[in-house]
């Protein structure tokens, strides 16, 4: 019963919303929207979350029409987002409207371009690293952030390494030329 409620419910919202009803191809009639709890494996992690879906109450043929797919898919991303503790893509919309800021404003704090904050905010998963620099603008950035080394220090080892990965690249040896005295002047 609540099952059916809840369908009707669905159905007269997304009527609303101007989604057309799916009709079962074995001819029993219009098919009702239902959500279910679903359990999936993702990125090594099981992940919890609702989809939703077409089903005829008397074939049983369950139905995932584009749109649908894109929300279960989105819910899938969200779920993993929470699992991994990343900002879910709502609570991106929901901060940066907190903060009276654009998606412009928000990818040029977050130093990258607006269309990683787009992605965010439509469930694409960020890495640890941008959540970490999308966390640090919702809470403030402390006056001493530096995007570029995402506040870990620089050591002569960490630089000595950029230097002889660059050098990789380069075919050339750029400490050989200069040595140490290289490594302190760009530390």
């Amino acid at each position: 019963m609540l099952r059916r409620l809840w369908a009707a419910k669905s159905l007269a919202n997304r009527k609303a919303k101007g989604v057309s009803p799916v009709i079962c191809p074995n001819e029993h009639g219009t098919m009702e929207i239902v959500r279910r709890a679903s359990k999936n494996t993702f990125r090594g992690m099981v992940i919890r979350y609702d989809t939703e879906f077409w089903a005829c109450d008397v074939c049983g043929l369950e139905v995932e029409v584009l749109r649908l797919a894109a929300e279960n898919q989105r819910a899938l991303s969200d779920g993993y987002r929470i699992a991994a503790d990343l900002l879910p893509g709502r609570e991106i919309v929901e901060e940066r409207k907190r903060l009276g800021w654009s998606q412009d404003k928000l990818a040029r704090a977050v130093n990258v371009g607006v269309a990683s904050v787009k992605r965010g905010e439509r469930g694409q998963i960020q890495t640890p690293v941008m959540d970490r620099a999308l966390r640090s603008v919702f809470d403030g950035m402390p006056d001493n952030w530096d995007f570029q080394t995402g506040n870990r220090l620089l050591s002569l080892g960490r630089i000595k390494l950029v230097f002889t990965s660059l050098g990789k690249v380069l075919k050339r040896d750029l400490l050989e030329d200069r040595g140490n005295r290289l490594l302190h002047a760009a530390k």
